[in-house]
């Protein structure tokens, strides 16, 4: 006599093959989130450097363009600009370093030369949320001669450049010498001048320089 046997069918282990598929699934749908959402936030966080550095960089340019637009007789920026140009422009009377003109492809004219960086530090004094990690101002002149005059048509050229992370924003403004009174300029130290450059020279107060903006990029 023979004996009949039944064979069982296990589904356990169908059922957990369904749960590890479903959890699979589940944290896969997670992970795009994460994706998604730290993609959406680099996206905001890139927009708003961005703004922060336009805003700055514009803020910093118009504040340049009114102290030189200003005529003011205590800016220092353009006493600055005034003598250095000024001995950039008769360095072969100077024997001091000068700043010379711009020209590219010209031996002691070139970007290394003609080119003076300037970079802001920020003050432990002061506290402000938002601002640019890094704050540099580029600044070079040009003129078809060496020697300067308003009818020759030279030029000043500033360039703010605000960086925060990988994100940067330039703006580069640009500049007419229009007019100058050289009659009354004088480098001999007297009670009615002020020294404001690196290698202590002098000039007359009266000394003006008139810029126009011309525009800017």
């Amino acid at each position: 006599m023979k004996k009949n046997y039944s064979i069982k069918t296990d589904d356990r282990g169908v059922a957990m093959m369904v749960c590890i598929t479903i959890i699979a699934i589940l944290m896969i749908f997670c992970f795009s989130l994460l994706a998604v959402s730290y993609s959406l936030y680099s996206s905001q966080n890139n927009t708003m450097q961005e703004e922060r550095n336009a805003e700055a960089a514009k803020s910093l340019s118009m504040a340049i363009r009114e102290e030189l637009t200003a005529d003011s007789e205590d800016s220092l920026l353009v006493k600055y600009l005034r003598y250095n140009i000024v001995t950039g422009a008769d360095a072969e009377k100077n024997e001091e370093e000068s700043w010379p003109h711009y020209e590219p492809g010209v031996t002691g004219h070139d970007e290394e030369s003609a080119k003076r960086y300037f970079k802001l530090q920020k003050s432990d004094a002061v506290s402000i949320n938002g601002v640019p990690s890094s704050t540099e101002i580029c600044m070079w002149w040009t003129a078809p001669e060496t020697e300067i005059n308003p009818d020759e048509d030279a030029h000043l050229f500033v360039e703010v450049e605000c960086r925060s992370g990988s994100q940067s924003y330039v703006v580069c403004s640009e500049y007419k010498l229009m007019e100058f009174d050289d009659e009354v300029c004088s480098y001999a130290a007297n009670s009615e001048q002020v020294s404001i450059n690196p290698a202590h020279r002098f000039i007359d107060r009266n000394f003006i320089w008139r810029w126009e903006f011309v525009g800017s990029r």
